[in-house]
């Protein structure tokens, strides 16, 4: 598989660093929701909760599972609209 693993800025920390997160793409550009949560420095529960409330990046399914767009993760995480 050639999957792609992408070290991801998180939000800054409460000390005022920056946090490296590995995030593991797929082929095909998607990410699943711990990896979109670790992205956005969020738990996935967080993600869900925002699912429900239709805020955040948009969610999709595939084969039952949870996946998001990586190009829309990272611009929510720009704050950008998502």
């Amino acid at each position: 598989m050639d999957d792609q693993v992408h070290s991801e800025a998180a939000p800054a920390t409460a000390d005022g660093g920056v946090e490296l997160v590995k995030v593991r793409v797929l082929p095909d550009g998607r990410v699943d929701r711990r990896n979109a949560a670790a992205a956005l420095n969020r738990r996935p529960k967080t993600l869900a909760e925002w699912q429900s409330k239709g805020f955040g990046p948009r969610p999709f399914l595939v084969g039952g599972r949870v996946f998001y767009k990586w190009a829309e993760v990272q611009a929510f995480a720009r704050g950008e609209a998502a």
